[in-house]
C-alpha cells in the first residue's frame, strides 16, 4: 500500500507539470491531432468488459478516432500506471472502469491538466470526473427479487433465499444488493437466510452455495449479484443434485453468455441483463459532446450519472439476446490466447492410479516439447476438487487446460470460465459435457469388442454354453458404458455365451474382488470375466485366486487399461489379457490439440459432431506383454 501511495503521488506531482491551466474563456477539453479514444478497463479476461471494450472502440472509431486500450487486469497499480500512460500517449478522451475507484482522482487530475474529458465506465467513481456512465443497479436489484418472489408465490411458508454479494467496497454491488433486501423486505413470506461475499468469481459463488445449502437445505432460491457467481453457484447445485429452476430459483446480474446459455439449457432462471456494449458506446458519445464544447445530460446531475435501464432475461425471451453474441469477439481475433509465461494445466482424476500416471506424464512431457511450464491439480476421485482444482489452475494464469474428470456433468462451467480467460479446454478421457473443445479418448466400444472376440477365440473349444461376468464401471460413466456395450454386442452374436451377471465394480480392486466373489458363488461354472478396467481386474484376479482358481486355465480374466500392474499379472500367468489404452500418447495429444487451437488452427477430429479424437487400442496377452512392459 505504501508503494502504491508513494506511486499515487508521483502521478499528481506529473499532473501538475503537464500543463499550465487553461485561460479563462478556453474550453477546459482539447480535441488533438490525431484524435485518440482510449480505454483502461477493469479486466479483459472477462466477457463483461470486452463487451464493454467492443462498445468503446467501435463508438471511438464511428467518431474518427483511433483507439488505444489498457487492461488493468484486476489490478489497482496497473489502473493507475495505464491511465497514466494512455494520458502520455497524448489521447483527447480517457474512458475508465476502475478495479478500484479510489485510485481515480489523481488519475482524473492528471487527464484534466492535459484537457482530456474523463468518463468512468461503471464499477465506481470517485474525484472531478465527468459523466459516470453505468446501469441502474439498485433497479435492477429490485427487479431480480420482485422475479423471485413473483415465481415462488405459490410455494407456502417462508422462502429462505441467499445473496451472494460482489467484493467488499464494491458501490455497484451494494446497491445491487440493497435492491433486492430492499425489496425482499416488503414480503414477509421471505428471508434472507445469508448474505456472503462471493469474490465476483465463479469460485466464490460455488463455495458461498455449497456452505449455504449445507447449513440451509431447504434453499428456496439465489440471487448472485453477477453472472460468474451465478454460474459457480448453478455449479454447486449441480453437484448437490439440484437444478436451478425447478428446485432452487437462481438468478444472476450481467447477462453473460455463459450464463444466457444456462438459462437457454434450464440450468438457471434468470439474468438481470446490462447493456456493456451500449454502456460503452454512450461513454465515447459523453466524451464527445464535452470535446465539442457541448453539455451533457445526466439521468442525476448531483453524481454526473447516466443511468442505463437493465432488462430480466429468462427462458421466454432468452433467444433475443443470445442472438447476438455471435459478435462477441471482434473479427479476426483469436478465440484463445497463449500467455506470457506459457504454462499448460491438467486437472487430473487421481494420481494414485498408474493410467492417470501415465496421462499426467504424456501432458507434462508435450507441454515441455512446446516450451510451457506445466502444472497439476489432482482431483483425488473428488468431484468437488474437480472443480475447484480447475478454477484454480484458470486463475493461475494459464494458456491450455486438460481436464480428466471425474463427473464430466460437473464440466460445463469450468469450460465456460476457461473460455472467459480465452484457455481451450481438451478433455482427456472418462467423458465429456459442455461446449468444450476436444476429447481425446480410446475407442472404448471398439475395445469392448476386441475383449470379446478374443473371449470366444479362446473358448471356442469349451462345449456347452459359456457363463460371462461383466464387471462394469461407476454407472454414469461414458466410456465404461462403451467398453460394457461392444463386448455386450459382439457376445450376443454367439449363442454358447451368456453374460450371466453385469455389475459394478465402481472401478476399484475391491469392487472387483467383492463382484467377483458373488458371481462366483452364484455361478460357479463361470467360464470368463471381463473387467471394464484394470483395478477391477486385479480385484478379480484375486479374487479367483481366494477360490483356487486361476484367470487362465480356469476362468479366462479379461481386463481394460494396460496398467502396469495388470501386465504383472498377465506375465505372471494369473490373468489372460488386457485391452492396451496408451494414455501417455493420448495425454500428448490433449497438449497438441490445445496448441493448434492456440496457433488459430483446426484440429482433424475423428468424429466432428462430438469433437472427438480416438485412439486405437490393443489386446495384450502372454504372447506380446513384454513388448508392452519394457
Amino acid at each position: 500500500m505504501r508503494k502504491l501511495n508513494l506511486f499515487v503521488f508521483c502521478l499528481v506531482l506529473v499532473a501538475m507539470s503537464v500543463g499550465s491551466v487553461a485561460a479563462q474563456g478556453d474550453t477546459p477539453f482539447e480535441k488533438k491531432d490525431p484524435f485518440i479514444v482510449g480505454y483502461s478497463v477493469y479486466d479483459m479476461q472477462q466477457p463483461y468488459w470486452q463487451e464493454y471494450a467492443r462498445g468503446v472502440e467501435e463508438a471511438a472509431t464511428d467518431a474518427g478516432a483511433e483507439f488505444v486500450l489498457s487492461d488493468q487486469k484486476s489490478s489497482q497499480e496497473t489502473q493507475v500506471s495505464g491511465s497514466l500512460d494512455l494520458i502520455n500517449q497524448g489521447i483527447s478522451a480517457l474512458v475508465v472502469s476502475p478495479v478500484q475507484p479510489s485510485a481515480l482522482p489523481a488519475s482524473i487530475d492528471a487527464a484534466h491538466e492535459a484537457k482530456i474529458p474523463v468518463i468512468i465506465g461503471d464499477v465506481g467513481a470517485e474525484g472531478d470526473y465527468d459523466a459516470f456512465v453505468l446501469s441502474d443497479n439498485y433497479e435492477g436489484g429490485k427487479l431480480a427479487a420482485q422475479y423471485v418472489v413473483d415465481q415462488l408465490s405459490d410455494v407456502e411458508g417462508t422462502k429462505q433465499v441467499l445473496v451472494i454479494e460482489l467484493h467488499p467496497g464494491s458501490a455497484v454491488g451494494e446497491e445491487r444488493a440493497k435492491g433486492f433486501a430492499d425489496e425482499i423486505a416488503l414480503h414477509d413470506d421471505f428471508e434472507i437466510v445469508a448474505s456472503l461475499n462471493g469474490n465476483d468469481t465463479v469460485q466464490g459463488g460455488y463455495q458461498v452455495t455449497q456452505d449455504t445449502l449445507s447449513a440451509n437445505p431447504e434453499l428456496a432460491a439465489i440471487y448472485a449479484t453477477n453472472d460468474p457467481e451465478a454460474i459457480g453457484a448453478a455449479q454447486a447445485l449441480k453437484a448437490a443434485g439440484l437444478n436451478g429452476v425447478d428446485d432452487v430459483l437462481l438468478v444472476g446480474f450481467n447477462g453473460d453468455a455463459p450464463a444466457l446459455e444456462l438459462i437457454e439449457a434450464g440450468e438457471m432462471a434468470a439474468t438481470i441483463r446490462q447493456d456493456p456494449y451500449g454502456q460503452g458506446r454512450a461513454a465515447v458519445e459523453a466524451a464527445i459532446t464535452l470535446l465539442d464544447g457541448g453539455s451533457i445530460e445526466y439521468s442525476d446531475a448531483d453524481s454526473r450519472s447516466i443511468y442505463f435501464p437493465v432488462d430480466v432475461v429468462t427462458a421466454d425471451n432468452v433467444a433475443e439476446f443470445m442472438s447476438g453474441e455471435a459478435t462477441e469477439e471482434p473479427a479476426g481475433e483469436s478465440a484463445f490466447e497463449k500467455k506470457d509465461p506459457f504454462i499448460v494445466g491438467y486437472s487430473v482424476y487421481d494420481m494414485q492410479q498408474p493410467y492417470w500416471q501415465e496421462y499426467a506424464r504424456g501432458v507434462e512431457e508435450a507441454s515441455a516439447d512446446a516450451g510451457a511450464e506445466f502444472v497439476l491439480s489432482d482431483q483425488k476421485s473428488s468431484q468437488e476438487t474437480q472443480v475447484s482444482g480447475s478454477l484454480d489452475l484458470i486463475n493461475q494464469g494459464i494458456s491450455a487446460l486438460v481436464v480428466s474428470p471425474v463427473q464430466p456433468s460437473a464440466l460445463p462451467a469450468s469450460i465456460d470460465a476457461a473460455h472467459e480467460a480465452k484457455i481451450p479446454v481438451i478433455i482427456g478421457d472418462v467423458g465429456a459435457e459442455g461446449d468444450y473443445d476436444a476429447f481425446v479418448l480410446s475407442d472404448n466400444y471398439e475395445g469392448g469388442k476386441l475383449a470379446a472376440q478374443y473371449v470366444v477365440d479362446q473358448l471356442s473349444d469349451v462345449e456347452g454354453t459359456k457363463q460371462v461376468l461383466v464387471i462394469e464401471l461407476h454407472p454414469g460413466s461414458a466410456v465404461g458404458e462403451e467398453r460394457a456395450k461392444g463386448f455386450a454386442d459382439e457376445i450376443a452374436l454367439h449363442d454358447d455365451f451368456e453374460i450371466v451377471a453385469s455389475l459394478n465394480g465402481n472401478d476399484t480392486v475391491q469392487g472387483g474382488y467383492q463382484v467377483t466373489q458373488d458371481t462366483l458363488s452364484a455361478n460357479p461354472e463361470l467360464a470368463a470375466i471381463y473387467a471394464t478396467n484394470d483395478p477391477e481386474a486385479i480385484g478379480a484376479a484375486q479374487a479367483l485366486k481366494a477360490a483356487g482358481l486361476n484367470g487362465v486355465d480356469d476362468v479366462l480374466l479379461v481386463g481394460f487399461n494396460g496398467d502396469a500392474p495388470a501386465l504383472e499379472l498377465i506375465e505372471a500367468g494369473e490373468m489372460a489379457a488386457t485391452i492396451r489404452q496408451d494414455p501417455y500418447g493420448q495425454g500428448r495429444a490433449a497438449v497438441e490439440a490445445a496448441i493448434t487451437l492456440l496457433d488459430g488452427g483446426s484440429i482433424e477430429y475423428s468424429d466432428a459432431d462430438s469433437r472427438s479424437i480416438f485412439f486405437p487400442v490393443d489386446v495384450v496377452t502372454a504372447d506380446n506383454v513384454a513388448d508392452f512392459m519394457s
